[in-house]
C-alpha cells in the first residue's frame, strides 16, 4: 500500500499548445481541510488557473479531514489536468478511537500537469524519525515523484518534493543528496523542475 501509485489523465485528454513560457505552482494543501476553496482558488485566481504545473505535497485519499475524498483525483478532473499520485504513508488507526474515521487513511504526494506525463518513478526518502512513534502513527515513508513531460521538442522532469517534518539541516541535506544521487545515476541531459515542501525549518 505504501508504495502505491495511481495516473490518470482528463475527461477531455486534448492537449494544450505549448507556449513560450510555462507556469508551475507548488501548494502544500495541509491535508486539504478546505477543498471547495481550494478548488475555487485553482479555477478562478487570475494567475493560479493558468499554471501548467501543480506541484501538491501531502494530499489525501480515504482520510476524514478531507472528506474521504481522492484529492489529487478530484482536483484533477476538476481542473482538466493529467495526474500523477504516489502513496508515501498509511495512516493507522488511533487505538483510542472508538471507530477508524479514515477508510483508508493513505497520504501521498501529487503532480498536476496540462500535459501528459511520461516515465513515472517514485524515490524514497530515508525517515529521518520513526513515524511510529508520534501521535499519528503511520507506516511508509517520503518519497519524490518524478515525471517526464514533452514540451514541444523538448523533454522536461517534474519532480514533487516533501522532505521530513521534524528533521534537522543536515538530515534534510542528506535527503537533497539521495534526490540529486537520483538525477546524477539516471544521467538526465535535460532541465529539471523541482518543487514542493523542503520543510525548512528547525526541531
Amino acid at each position: 500500500v505504501t508504495y502505491g501509485y495511481e495516473y490518470g489523465c482528463p475527461i477531455d485528454p486534448s492537449v494544450p499548445v505549448v507556449g513560450p513560457q510555462a507556469r508551475a505552482v507548488v501548494w502544500n494543501l495541509g491535508g486539504c481541510l478546505h477543498y471547495e476553496g481550494i478548488l475555487d482558488t485553482l479555477r478562478n485566481h487570475p494567475l493560479l488557473s493558468r499554471a501548467d504545473f501543480y506541484f501538491l505535497p501531502a494530499v489525501d485519499i480515504g482520510m476524514a479531514r478531507s472528506e474521504n475524498r481522492n484529492v489529487a483525483r478530484s482536483l484533477a478532473l476538476e481542473l482538466g489536468c493529467y495526474y500523477y499520485y504516489a502513496n508515501c504513508y498509511l495512516n493507522l488507526p488511533s487505538l483510542k478511537a472508538k471507530e477508524n474515521p479514515n477508510p483508508l487513511g493513505l497520504e501521498g504526494n501529487a503532480i498536476l500537469s496540462r500535459y501528459p506525463l511520461t516515465n513515472l518513478r517514485i524515490v524514497s526518502l530515508a525517515n529521518s524519525v520513526d513515524p511510529l512513534r508520534g501521535a499519528v502513527k503511520k507506516i511508509g515513508c517520503d518519497k519524490v515523484l518524478l515525471a517526464d513531460v514533452k514540451l514541444g521538442e523538448k523533454i522536461l522532469t517534474l519532480a514533487c518534493v516533501r522532505l521530513s517534518g521534524l528533521s534537522s539541516q543536515a538530515q534534510r541535506a542528506q535527503q537533497m543528496a539521495g534526490i540529486l544521487k537520483r538525477f546524477s545515476d539516471e544521467k538526465i541531459q535535460h532541465a529539471i523542475l523541482m518543487a514542493g515542501d523542503f520543510k525548512t525549518s528547525t526541531y
